[in-house]
């Protein structure tokens, strides 16, 4: 459990974290240069009502860590969140990418993104062609089917690319979002 702490201009990963039944709850980040939230290798994990103001890269990441041996993500909630991106580098740049990015090498199931607040997200990877597509405002899915998202209550503001993007999923409830600007 990771709870009711505040962290302030981080080079790397604000929190990080990697094992299953992680629970990430009323935290505040300022600028994380890198990701502000980052669950890896995790099945059951909640991340809720935390507050990132700023942040370079991904803001709440689930992902495989390396090679990884947990190869899909299961059963985690992300809920009442505020993600705030736009944090500029060096060069005035905007590396924002997703917001919230859960993504697998196998598949993606029972996973519930609900009552999200985010602003200004999307731009690509500022190290690649400007030309490329930004990432989603919520990004969920592997190479193999998943099933049982739920994606609801979310207000997403100013997505320079996609706003919600599902990949390889079936059994998805998405309804009641608040998409403008993608």
């Amino acid at each position: 459990v990771v709870t009711n702490n505040t962290s302030r201009d981080s080079v790397g990963v604000a929190i990080k974290l990697i094992g299953e039944d992680l629970v990430v709850v009323g935290n505040h980040v300022f600028n994380a240069y890198a990701v502000g939230i980052s669950t890896r290798n995790g099945a059951r994990c909640i991340i809720a009502h935390n507050i990132v103001e700023g942040f370079g890269h991904r803001c709440i990441s689930v992902t495989p860590y390396g090679g990884g041996n947990k190869s899909s993500y299961n059963d985690s909630i992300i809920q009442g969140n505020i993600l705030i991106g736009a944090l500029h580098d060096d060069r005035g740049e905007r590396p924002v990418m997703s917001a919230i990015h859960v993504e697998s090498y196998d598949s993606v199931s029972r996973i519930k993104v609900v009552d999200n607040i985010i602003h200004n997200t999307g731009s690509g990877n500022y190290a690649l062609s400007d030309e490329l597509p930004g990432e989603p405002a919520i990004f969920i899915g592997g190479p193999n089917m998943g099933s049982a998202i739920h994606v609801g209550g979310n207000t997403i503001h100013n997505a320079l690319a996609n706003g919600i993007e599902l990949r390889n999923v079936r059994d998805v409830l998405v309804t009641d979002n608040i998409v403008q600007c993608a």
